[in-house]
């Protein structure tokens, strides 16, 4: 079956399965321990993984996906929501 999807089906896949997963709950995800960041990584290199169809080193995939690790996701982020916040306040005090 893994060989009649193409990449872009399985990467469409691994995006809505996993990634949107840690990005629904990353703001909330700051602050927590190694462990937990490790584990959450090793999914994401999983799926990294099952999309390039390769166990090679997982960087290069990661990079070749324009995949953000864990942690750099959790900040990338929250940083896109201080960012609307500060947006939608900026709006408001314009008008």
């Amino acid at each position: 079956m893994l060989k009649a999807m193409t990449v872009v089906n399985v990467n469409n896949g691994a995006t809505a399965m996993v990634l949107s997963r840690i990005d629904y709950g990353s703001v909330t995800l700051n602050g927590i321990t190694k462990c937990l960041v490790d584990r959450l990584q090793s999914v994401l290199n999983a799926a990294a993984r099952l999309v390039c169809r390769k166990h090679d080193r997982v960087s290069p995939l990661l990079h070749n996906l324009h995949w953000l690790r864990v942690p750099e996701r959790i900040k990338f982020c929250l940083a896109v929501q201080v960012f609307r916040c500060a947006a939608a306040i900026r709006q408001h005090l314009n008008t």
